[in-house]
C-alpha cells in the first residue's frame, strides 16, 4: 500500500484563502507514495500519463475504476482531480460503521465532507493513483428532480468558466499527462448535472488546445454509464475481467480491485450498494473516445497495458 503525502495550506492561509503554500518546483511520481494536493494548495509539477478528472467522491470509482486499476499494474502514472468533496450527498448512517473515524451520528455538510475527503484518499490508494488534486468546491444537493440545475448555473457557482478553466489548465501545464478521462459533457445520457458541469468544462479546455502543442494531451476520452451504453454504439470497452499480475504476483480482475474501491466510501449508497449490485452485471467498462492521437489504436493499447 501507497503511503499519504498530504500538501495542503498552512493554518493561517487557510483562513484567509489568499496566497497558496509554496511548492516544490518539480515532485518525481513515486510508486510507494499518494500524494494529496488539499483545496487550495499550489499543485507541484508532476509528471503523469493519465489524469483522472470528475465531480464528487466515488466517481473515480464507479466511472474509472477499472482503467485505474490496469493503469496501476501497468506501472503507469494516474492523477485524479475532484471537484468537491461530497458536502450535500446523504450519509448512509446508521447502516455503515460507528468506530474509528465515523460517529455515532447523521453526517452533513462540512463533517461529512471531511470523512469523505478521507475515503476518497483511501479508494484512490487502492486504485493506484498517485496524485490526487481536491479542489473543494460547493457540492449541490440532488435528492429529486426539483434539486437539477443547468451546468452553467453550477460553473457560475463554483467561481466561473474563465476561473475554472484557469484552474485546470494550470493543472494539465503541471502535470502533462499523455491522457485526460472525464465524465460527458450534455448529452442524450441522463447524468448528475455536476458530472455535466465538469463535462463541459473539460470539453470546452481540450478544444481550446492546438493538436501540436506539446503541453496538449493526445488522447481525451469520457466515461459512459454501463446502464446507458446503448445511447454510444461506438463505446470502446475494457473486459472488467482482465487479470493483470501486480508486482506481489496477486491476481484480482478489474472489477474485483473496482469493487474493492467502491467499498471504501462507506458513507455512500452509491458505492457500497448502489455501485457494488450493478456494476458485476456487465462485462465491460465503457467509454466514447473524444479524440486520439496515437499510433496504437485502443484496443491495441489495452492489450499493451494488460500484457
Amino acid at each position: 500500500a501507497k503511503t499519504v503525502n498530504v500538501i495542503k495550506l498552512p493554518d493561517s492561509q487557510a483562513a484567509a484563502a489568499s496566497t497558496p503554500a509554496a511548492q516544490p518546483e518539480k515532485v518525481e511520481p513515486d510508486e510507494e507514495r499518494l500524494l494529496i494536493i488539499t483545496p487550495g494548495a499550489s499543485v507541484p509539477y508532476f509528471d503523469l500519463d493519465i489524469l483522472f478528472i470528475h465531480a464528487h467522491p466515488d466517481d473515480e470509482s464507479l466511472d474509472f475504476g477499472c482503467l485505474l486499476a490496469l493503469a496501476e499494474k501497468a506501472g503507469l502514472k494516474t492523477g485524479l482531480l475532484t471537484f468537491t468533496d461530497g458536502n450535500s450527498g446523504l450519509d448512509l448512517y446508521p447502516d455503515r460503521p460507528v468506530t474509528g473515524i465515523y460517529p455515532n451520528h447523521y453526517m452533513e455538510g462540512a463533517e461529512l465532507a471531511a470523512i469523505r475527503a478521507v475515503e476518497l484518499a483511501d479508494a484512490a490508494e487502492a486504485l493506484g493513483v498517485d496524485l490526487l488534486i481536491r479542489l473543494g468546491l460547493h457540492n449541490n444537493q440532488y435528492n429529486s428532480i426539483k434539486d437539477e440545475r443547468p451546468p452553467e448555473d453550477i460553473i457560475g457557482m463554483w467561481g466561473g468558466e474563465d476561473r475554472l478553466i484557469e484552474t485546470m489548465f494550470s493543472i494539465i501545464e503541471k502535470t502533462r499527462p499523455e491522457m485526460i478521462a472525464a465524465p460527458d459533457a450534455p448529452s442524450e445520457a441522463r447524468e448528475h448535472f455536476e458530472h455535466e458541469a465538469v463535462g463541459y468544462l473539460v470539453a470546452e479546455i481540450m478544444s481550446r488546445f492546438e493538436i501540436d502543442d506539446y503541453k496538449a494531451p493526445k488522447r481525451y476520452i469520457t466515461c459512459i454509464d454501463p446502464r446507458q451504453h446503448h445511447l454510444y454504439p461506438d463505446a470502446s470497452t475494457i473486459n472488467a475481467s482482465l487479470k493483470p499480475t501486480d508486482s506481489d504476483n496477486r491476481l484480482s480482475t478489474l472489477r474485483e480491485v473496482q469493487i474493492t474501491a467502491l467499498q471504501l466510501h462507506k458513507t455512500q449508497n452509491d458505492a457500497v450498494n448502489a455501485g457494488t449490485g450493478f456494476l458485476p452485471k456487465y462485462p465491460a467498462e465503457y467509454y466514447q473516445i473524444q479524440y486520439w492521437h496515437s499510433n496504437q489504436n485502443w484496443d491495441d493499447w489495452i492489450s499493451a497495458l494488460n500484457n
